[in-house]
């Protein structure tokens, strides 16, 4: 039960217990009802997100600097990535840089996030390929990284050549199938299952896949 006064010229005091009834009674008594107080309501607190604000704006960014510097029209979200893929790696440097800037990030960030992460949803599966590439290991007759990589990416090219495969998660699931193999060991050095996957390692993995990819084509 709570006391309210009506406004500050009426005498007339209510116990009552809800601000229905102090409306419903101050219309038929001709009273004009003042300032009543009201349980205040909450604040509406927005829902817990892992999600940084730059990356819900990554994409939308991405593909406006995609626009802005591409020498052809971007249309689309996959077609800035494979703009993207084809740039020079100092262009792709000043690109994260300058959309750091944008974004208010840093660009290690938005570098590492595009090839660990952002980049997985335009390029190909892995689970319906890790069969047929890991026939390609087991003829492989040598056991140098580099080789062996030169051998799964001309087969993949050969056979699929409008598909789109992620770079890390390749290079990954080939290492690790090479260091399980005997017959690639030592040569093999797969990082262990709990480590991150560095900058330095995108970058080097990123550059010599291009590299190879391209000594195929």
């Amino acid at each position: 039960m709570q006391k309210f006064i009506l406004n500050k010229n009426s005498n007339i005091v209510l116990n009552t217990r809800s601000y229905t009834e102090i409306l419903n009674y101050s219309k038929s008594a001709g009273i004009r009802l003042g300032s009543v107080p009201t349980r205040r309501s909450q604040p509406q607190i927005p829902p817990r997100t892992n999600m940084e604000n730059w990356q819900r704006d990554f994409s939308g960014s991405f593909l406006d600097m995609m626009k802005a510097r591409a020498s052809r029209q971007v249309a689309t979200l996959d077609e800035a990535v494979g703009r993207f893929y084809s740039q020079d790696e100092q262009v792709k440097k000043s690109f994260w840089i300058d959309m750091a800037a944008t974004l208010g990030t840093t660009h290690k960030k938005l570098h590492d996030y595009f090839h660990n992460t952002w980049s997985k949803q335009f390029c190909a599966d892995m689970a319906p390929f890790k069969a047929e590439i890991s026939g390609v290991l087991k003829s492989c007759g040598h056991s140098d990284m580099k080789m062996v990589l030169r051998s799964v990416l001309a087969h993949l090219h050969d056979k699929y050549p409008a598909m789109r495969f992620h770079y890390q998660t390749l290079y990954q699931f080939i290492n690790y199938k090479m260091s399980q193999d005997k017959k690639f060991q030592p040569a093999a050095s797969a990082p262990a299952a709990s480590e991150p996957m560095s900058q330095l390692v995108s970058d080097q993995v990123i550059l010599q896949l291009q590299q190879i990819l391209s000594s195929t084509q």
